[in-house]
């Protein structure tokens, strides 16, 4: 069973109560349930108190009747795939010393790129990435990555990450989020989630390379960025499929067109 802090906090009060979690294997959904869990989950602020509902008259022990489920997620839902396109990127600003340069130059005769980018997404409980592209401050990668996972999700948020592959220690250079209910709509005349293809701008440190960024949590997303770090171009679109072969715990890399 897998939830987001989001869908949490929208919940009335911030919390579920006494709400059972329907267990399943991932890699065998339609296996069909494995166990139920009993639970309460709350999310809160500082200052923020957990409000213990009244007394329900409703049967706690049963179950069909207090699935943890948000307001308005039926109980049977569908197998959907997550299909997140990784274009290119520009602007991105330099990740490694000009000493690192001179040193490159003496022993090649020429000045590169001096980062490694790859773009790194998280969905559900899930990561991929896409292959490194060496020494580019203008990378191309047309690759997609598909996570699987029950439509509609009990997690809303993607994050997408620029990265800078290093041997010691990759290097995030800027983080957005995106709300998947801010990209969909489940009126009559809905959509499905679908965003793009168009530029997200990326915002964190300064661009200035130092050995110890005291501002690096603001690449990651932990609060507001002071300097745009480089902007990236993607798409996302859903797709309702049947296909069992593939499961929740795999996430498929491949080649897009452009």
């Amino acid at each position: 069973f897998k939830i987001d802090l989001r869908t949490v906090y929208d919940s009335a009060d911030h919390q579920f109560y006494h709400k059972w979690a329907l267990l399943t294997d991932p890699d065998d959904i339609a296996g069909g349930p494995k166990g139920y869990l009993k639970c309460d989950i709350s999310v809160i602020g500082k200052g923020d108190t957990v409000k213990v509902p009244p007394k329900s008259e409703k049967d706690e022990d049963d179950i069909e009747a207090n699935l943890l489920l948000p307001d308005g997620v039926p109980v049977e839902r569908q197998r959907a795939r997550f299909i997140v396109r990784v274009y290119r990127a520009d602007g991105l600003p330099k990740m490694n010393s000009s000493i690192m340069a001179n040193v490159k130059k003496a022993f090649t005769g020429e000045v590169k790129d001096l980062v490694d980018p790859y773009v790194q997404v998280s969905f559900a409980g899930l990561t991929g990435k896409t292959s490194v592209r060496k020494h580019s401050y203008a990378p191309v990668w047309n690759e997609q990555i598909v996570f699987t996972e029950m439509f509609p999700p009990l997690c809303q948020r993607i994050k997408v990450q620029l990265r800078d592959n290093d041997p010691v220690n990759n290097t995030v250079i800027g983080t957005h989020f995106i709300d998947l209910k801010t990209i969909s709509n489940d009126g009559e005349k809905g959509f499905l989630p679908t965003f793009g293809p168009t530029f997200i701008h990326l915002y964190g440190s300064t661009r200035d390379y130092t050995l110890i960024d005291e501002h690096s949590n603001l690449n990651t997303g932990l609060g507001e960025g002071v300097s745009y770090r480089a902007r990236l171009l993607v798409a996302i679109r859903t797709e309702i499929t049947d296909n069992i072969d593939i499961t929740p715990s795999q996430v498929v890399i491949e080649p897009t067109y452009p």
